[in-house]
């Protein structure tokens, strides 16, 4: 193959790789869902569109997909659905959920492409976890938070009956509990919360370890908030930072410490 050849398939290898990505991750990653819309019910949601490499999956009571759509609100609707939780009419809002009988549960979550040009071993996920609605229920509510490296899509979870005892996760996904949020409120007092305060709200920060993340390869990170026993209360996530770096070639770890050793050689000689 000629050198002109060669020039030309890397460069639309480079297109079409660009063409395909996700979020191209290299480094660090942050996303605080502002672009949400903050009005309107039935928005309609497009996978990696609405917010680029984000991606939402809603199934019914008996694990039908519904359509793709997303409510703006402020905690006053104990409705089923995927939210862009806010203050009424303000732009800061969080990407959150209400799961329910006819919306059984909800997954949604990012795909990250490797463009670190190295092998990625952990990553470190910072979040905050937002509360915005009571839904008349003693018992605290979570999002489930899961992993995977590869595949197409955000999961095929099956849900048959409300709470944990139905929910048959998909195996693709491991699961990592330490970056699940628990929502602090629980009360008998059905109604809006200001996910906004301090005290509805929860800092999450964890390193997951033990990754073999190849560069060109999607890692995907998602949250499932399950149709609970009972009512539901609105869950939601925000300011949203992720973090990972490549592990060194064992070359470029050489070619440090002798360059190292060289500048202790140097300092002896003059001294």
């Amino acid at each position: 193959m000629t050198i002109r050849k060669t020039v030309f398939c890397l460069a639309f290898s480079a297109i079409a790789v660009q063409a395909s990505a996700q979020i191209n991750f290299t480094g660090s990653y942050t996303q605080d869902f502002d672009s949400l819309l903050n009005t309107g019910t039935n928005n309609a949601w497009t996978d990696n569109s609405t917010i680029t490499g984000w991606y939402i999956r809603r199934m019914n009571d008996v694990n039908l997909v519904l359509s793709q759509v997303y409510n703006a609100g402020d905690g006053g609707s104990n409705a089923g659905a995927l939210y862009s939780y806010g203050s009424a009419s303000a732009t800061e809002r969080a990407i959150g959920s209400v799961a329910s009988g006819s919306v059984e549960h909800l997954v949604y979550g990012a795909r990250l492409t490797n463009n670190t040009g190295g092998v990625i071993n952990e990553f470190t996920l910072n979040y905050t976890g937002e509360q915005w609605r009571d839904g008349n229920n003693l018992t605290q509510h979570s999002l489930l938070f899961s992993y995977k490296i590869g595949g197409t899509n955000i999961g095929e979870d099956q849900q048959t009956a409300g709470g944990t005892v139905g929910y048959s996760a998909d195996p693709t996904f491991t699961r990592f509990a330490g970056l699940d949020f628990t929502g602090p409120i629980a009360t008998s007092v059905a109604g809006p919360l200001d996910g906004n305060l301090p005290a509805n709200q929860a800092a999450i920060s964890n390193t997951v370890t033990g990754l073999t993340w190849n560069p060109g390869e999607d890692l995907w990170i998602r949250w499932v908030d399950l149709n609970d026993v009972g009512n539901d209360h609105g869950l939601a996530v925000d300011n949203l930072e992720f973090t990972a770096n490549p592990v060194p070639e064992p070359g470029s770890m050489i070619a440090l410490a002798m360059g190292g050793l060289g500048l202790l050689a140097r300092r002896r000689r003059k001294a």
